[in-house]
């Protein structure tokens, strides 16, 4: 058994220092991209969720994009987690949802950075009947098969309980139906 160190963060210009110590350093030996928050107009010290803004997706994505596209551009992150998060913020993937996912898979393509299939995202959102968007999103995974991008399945396990084969199932639902390229190892970006 390999195991590797790494963990999921938010893409925080100010924080690019620290994270750059802790790969050149070997603390780590890789960083997930996990996108939850944007800053708010601008604002320094002032982040939200689409939890906060829902009702305002355009607003949303838009921003989420760009951390994203900055964050691929910093060359320090080895995938993106849950990369469709920021559908919780729509009422149904609409057009400007599916432009966005469009931005995200060509950016990751050029870059060759991997995308997630997220389990906890299934866990949370697809047991809730009464929620009309989730992720890992259908619609966001059928642009993955356009674009032809790598995709990883990630259990982002907040508890031991979420490890839950039915969980998988989906995830290779996806993978089938969309004809995903799934990939089971990370190539680790070197840094000096």
């Amino acid at each position: 058994i390999e195991i590797h160190l790494g963990f999921e963060c938010e893409y925080i210009k100010e924080r690019i220092p620290y994270y750059k110590h802790l790969l050149k350093d070997g603390i780590v030996e890789y960083l997930i991209l996990g996108q939850h928050y944007v800053e708010y107009k601008g604002k320094k010290d002032c982040w939200i969720s689409h939890f906060v803004e829902l009702g305002k997706p355009e607003y949303f994505s838009k921003i989420y994009y760009k951390h994203l596209k900055a964050a691929v551009k910093s060359g320090l992150f080895t995938y993106i987690a849950h990369p469709d998060f920021y559908i919780l913020g729509f009422e149904s993937p609409n057009e400007r949802f599916l432009k966005v996912a469009r931005k995200i898979c060509k950016l990751a393509k050029r870059h060759n950075i991997p995308l997630e299939i997220n389990l906890n995202g299934i866990k949370n959102y697809h047991n809730h009947p009464n929620r009309p968007t989730w992720y890992p999103n259908d619609e966001f995974f059928k642009v993955v098969s356009e674009v032809g991008n790598d995709v990883i399945i990630g259990i982002d396990a907040h508890e031991v309980d979420f490890f839950d084969k039915a969980d998988y199932a989906y995830a290779y639902h996806l993978i089938e139906k969309h004809n995903l390229h799934e990939i089971t190892r990370l190539n680790f970006k070197k840094h000096c």
